[in-house]
C-alpha cells in the first residue's frame, strides 16, 4: 500500500507532501495505518474536490492497494468523521 498526502492551505497557503510505502515501515506502524485505512472506510468515501475555504487547512489522500487507487480532496470543516484518525495520523508524517 503506498499512500500520497499533503496539507495545504492555512494562514500561510503552503503545500507540504509525504509519500509512504507501507512495506518500508514497521509492522506495527504499518498495521496501525491500514487499520485506519480500513475504518474510514477510505475507498468507499466520495471524490470530492473541495473549494478553497480561507484559512482552512485542505488535504489530498491518494491510496494504491491491491491495484485500486483512490484519492479525495477535502478539508478541515467536511472531512467525515470517519477520516478524521487517518488525516491525523498521516499529519504527523509531514
Amino acid at each position: 500500500m503506498t499512500i500520497d498526502f499533503s496539507r495545504g492551505g492555512g494562514l500561510l497557503g503552503r503545500r507540504t507532501r509525504v509519500r509512504l510505502d507501507l512495506e518500508t515501515l514497521p509492522a506495527p506502524e504499518r498495521k496501525a495505518i491500514e487499520a485506519l485505512v480500513d475504518q474510514s472506510a477510505f475507498f468507499s468515501l466520495a471524490e470530492e474536490d473541495v473549494s478553497r475555504t480561507p484559512d482552512v487547512f485542505d488535504y489530498v489522500v491518494e491510496i494504491e492497494h491491491e491495484g485500486k487507487r483512490h484519492r479525495i480532496h477535502t478539508d478541515d470543516v467536511r472531512a467525515p468523521k470517519t477520516l478524521q484518525p487517518l488525516l491525523e495520523k498521516l499529519r504527523g508524517y509531514l
